[in-house]
């Protein structure tokens, strides 16, 4: 059976190291937004505009759920703060848009199963 596993993808911001995992949870948030994750994809190689709401509603899903995931297992004085959209829009310079791009599209690969001899990607 396939699965969708947690291989988080390190990214630093502001110069601080982040994890960002994509998930079921991650996906759930991206879908409801997006309708499908074929539209997200699209969304986040588009316009401008939609790119940008694109890279901030997926980054924030991403950053969310490895935060959330640290948090479950850390002591009370090591968990980390949720970062809001205006924080990570502030992180993020408008020529920084296709290397976030390329982290999002990286934790995304990872998370999602190799496929099987004979089996299509698609």
């Amino acid at each position: 059976m396939s699965s969708i596993k947690d291989k988080p993808v390190e990214i630093i911001l502001n110069g601080i190291e982040y994890k960002l995992v994509f998930n079921l949870n991650v996906l759930e948030v991206v879908t409801e937004k997006y309708e499908s994750i074929k539209a997200f994809l699209k969304a986040l190689r588009g316009n401008e505009k939609g790119s940008v709401l694109a890279i901030k509603t997926g980054l924030k899903a991403l950053l969310d759920e490895a935060i959330d995931i640290h948090n479950e297992s850390a002591h009370e004085n090591e968990k980390l703060p949720h970062l809001t959209a205006t924080q990570i829009g502030r992180m993020l310079a408008p020529y920084d848009r296709p290397i976030i791009v390329a982290f999002i599209m990286e934790a995304l690969n990872r998370a999602l199963p190799s496929p099987e001899k004979g089996e299509s990607k698609n």
